[in-house]
């Protein structure tokens, strides 16, 4: 029985527990904080938390209330802390807060805010200041006579500059910046001409929009900080030639007393005798400018003259090495006819020692048929007679 009712108490301190707990869940608000007041069409909500929106029964919408109208509403995603919604407002002041729904439909409030949203124009020091939309600015000059040079606040990349002539607009855009070698540009594009500008700091520009060829403004960029902001001077000037202006008359000096004046005319006699020697040294000058003159002037006629000897280097080692080949060409010749006239020689030598020979051999053959012949010469005749004894007869 204890047993039971312990068991029984549990349970139903496990219930109060757990709807302590569901309705314990709270929405905190973040940003923006409550009384802002901004110039961006473009704001996010940022609310979170005070336990983990997972725990049971957990969170299953929450929506953002402008003014008693639910602007946007969120179904997933949900953490403790940071959650976003995005939404555009126009100008106005706005009360906001958060709604969400739990897994048992039970809906919970966070706190009631105020924002002020100002996206009307702001006029100031000669120009007025445009909020856009997209949370970018433009700064509006309506140009007129006698207006004083107006410095800008940082400028973005995106914005513009809006120029007002004669009742029609202008413009300027800011288009990017950066760094160039050692200091830093801006691209600006007249969107009349549609002509790029890149300005460097200390650059400046004249514009002259409404092609009266007179100069409608002039802008100078003055410096860039950290390559996001660009600050420039604006000078308005309608009417003026776009020309240079012309050089300010010098004060006329004042008199001064006589024995100043005398000191001042001796310094110009003192300079008036000193010019001759300034004259002297002024002529020198022209010489020596004419002797680099001249010297510049041969040098264009020496150069072709190396190449010439270049040349004749060139052909002379040419003719050189042709003459080399031949002479080799030539003892090469003489080498092979010295052998062959030494083989012919040898060949000489043994065949008159073979004549020789044979001409001692027939020697030897001649003396002994002459030792020979009488007995020959005997036995032929006695042929003879043997013949005519037979009564043969040769033929003729």
């Amino acid at each position: 029985m204890k047993r039971h009712l312990c068991f029984v108490i549990s349970f139903v301190l496990l219930i109060i527990f757990s709807a302590s707990v569901s309705a314990s869940i709270g929405i905190i608000l973040k940003s923006p904080s409550d009384g802002t007041s901004t110039t961006s069409y473009t704001q996010d909500f940022i609310y979170s938390f005070n336990q983990s929106p997972s725990l049971d029964p957990g969170i299953l919408n929450c929506s953002l209330i402008v003014d008693n109208e639910v602007k946007r509403v969120r179904n997933t995603l949900f953490v403790t802390g940071n959650n976003k919604i995005t939404i555009t407002l126009e100008g106005g002041n706005y009360e906001w807060y958060m709604k969400c729904v739990d897994g048992d439909h039970t809906e919970v409030f966070s706190d009631i805010w105020i924002i002020h949203v100002n996206t009307g124009g702001e006029v100031k020091e000669g120009y007025e200041t445009i909020y856009n939309y997209n949370g970018l600015r433009s700064y509006k000059f309506t140009i007129e006579p006698g207006q004083s040079p107006v410095e800008l606040p940082a400028i973005l990349g995106g914005e513009d500059i809006q120029i007002v002539i004669n009742g029609k607009i202008h413009y300027l855009d800011i288009l990017k910046m950066g760094v160039y070698v050692n200091t830093s540009f801006v691209e600006v594009r007249d969107r009349t001409s549609g002509t790029v500008h890149k300005m460097l700091i200390g650059d400046a520009l004249t514009f002259d929009f409404d092609k009266d060829k007179k100069t409608d403004i002039g802008l100078k960029l003055v410096d860039v900080e950290r390559n996001v902001n660009a600050f420039f001077i604006l000078t308005p000037y309608p009417g003026t030639q776009a020309e240079e202006p012309e050089p300010e008359p010098e004060p006329e000096p004042e008199p001064e007393p006589e024995e100043e004046l005398e000191e001042e005319e001796v310094g110009e006699e003192e300079e008036v005798a000193q010019e001759p020697e300034e004259e002297v040294v002024e002529e020198e000058e022209p010489a020596a400018e004419e002797e680099e003159e001249e010297v510049e002037e041969t040098e264009p006629v020496e150069a072709p003259k190396k190449k010439n000897y270049l040349w004749l280097i060139l052909l002379i080692i040419v003719i050189a090495v042709f003459i080399t080949v031949l002479i080799f060409n030539f003892v090469l010749k003489k080498n092979k006819g010295k052998v062959k006239e030494v083989k012919v020689s040898k060949e000489e030598e043994r065949y008159k020692k073979i004549m020789k020979k044979d001409k001692k051999e027939e020697a030897a053959l001649a003396k002994k048929e002459d030792d020979d012949w009488p007995a020959l010469k005997e036995s032929q005749d006695k042929s003879i007679d043997i013949i005519k004894s037979s009564g043969r007869k040769q033929k003729k």
